[in-house]
Parts: C-alpha cells; sequence; structure tokens
C-alpha cells in the first residue's frame, strides 16, 4: 500500500503491518524526528554510489534521472508513541534534471542528433518508510514503485485538485462531505 505523507503515522503504520500488509509511506515533515534520523543515515550513503540510477529521459522539455539510496538502520525506531518495529528500510530518491541548452526552431531537430543540456540539478529529495523486507523488491522496482506513487498524485489528483478546484466545491464542503 502506498501512502501520502499526511498519512504517515506509526498507528497507520502498525495497522497496516498487523493486518498483513506491505507499506510504503512517503516521509516528510509531520514525522520530524524521523525525518531527521533518515536524513541524517542517508546523507552518510550519498557519499558512495546510489543504489541505482535510472537513464536519463525526457520529460516536459526537460531531461530528468533518479537515484536510489536507502538504508535498514532505522529498524525499530523508538518513539514516544511505540517503536516502529515493523520498520525495515528508509529510502531516498533523489530527482535529477537537466535543461537544453539555447533555442531550437520547431521541427528543425536532425534525427538522431541530441540536444546539448546542462550540467545536471537536484530538483528534489523524497523520502519513504517500508516494512518491506530488503531483497523483496529490486532497487528498478523501488524506483519504478516510487514514480507510480507520484503517478497518482500528479495525475488523478492534480485534475481534482487544480482543474476541477475540488478542494473549494459545495460538495466537498457541504454538510457531511468531508467526513
Amino acid at each position: 500500500i502506498s501512502i501520502d505523507a499526511g498519512m504517515t503515522s506509526l498507528e497507520n503504520a502498525t495497522e497496516l503491518d498487523k493486518g498483513g500488509y506491505s507499506y510504503v509511506m512517503a516521509l516528510k515533515e509531520n514525522q520530524p524526528a524521523l525525518l531527521e534520523e533518515a536524513r541524517s543515515q542517508l546523507t552518510l550513503l550519498e557519499a558512495k554510489e546510489p543504489e541505482r540510477t535510472t537513464p536519463w529521459e525526457v520529460y516536459r522539455g526537460k531531461e530528468r534521472r533518479f537515484k536510489l539510496f536507502r538504508t535498514d538502520e532505522l529498524k525499530g525506531w523508538p518513539t514516544e508513541a511505540g517503536d516502529w518495529d515493523h520498520l525495515r528500510q528508509v529510502w531516498l530518491v533523489v530527482t535529477e534534471v537537466r535543461f537544453p541548452k539555447g533555442r531550437r526552431k520547431k521541427g528543425r531537430r536532425k534525427q538522431g542528433k541530441r540536444l546539448n543540456y546542462t550540467k545536471p540539478k537536484e530538483l528534489e529529495r523524497r523520502y519513504f518508510l517500508s516494512n518491506l523486507l530488503w531483497n523483496y523488491l529490486s532497487a528498478e522496482k523501488i524506483l519504478a514503485l516510487v514514480r507510480g506513487h507520484w503517478g497518482i498524485e500528479n495525475g488523478c489528483n492534480w485534475t481534482t485538485d487544480v482543474a476541477w478546484n475540488e478542494d473549494d466545491s459545495p460538495w466537498c464542503r457541504k454538510g457531511e462531505a468531508l467526513e
């Protein structure tokens, strides 16, 4: 089960684990101590090569690639609410982008000739928690899973939130709609 950061909590993770489900939870500022420790542990790993780096791909006029770092150092992470006994690994996915240099006229790109791109720039750093066994998914499959998680947010949720103005619509504010 893939869960966005707003639902990431020890209670939710424990319920899923007790129910026999595997989880991947986005980790952000709503879990500050856990996020700080994840950053600390994964920063040490970033001095080394990532476990997996995807090839560059063209996306919305730029090229991007993803790097995966992961650790099992947070197993059983203790909190005031209890221990994350089921937590087995934490992931860091770094997105790098590079932009085309100069401008080209539409239709002028010669067949087989690649554009020149700027040096890679870090765009985003995302952290994830999981109770999956270490070797259950390959690094390549982890990156595919994370991209699928973003696809839901960037696809369906963007449409309802932005294009349909869902959050301000009467069907989300009237009566018991929020419940």
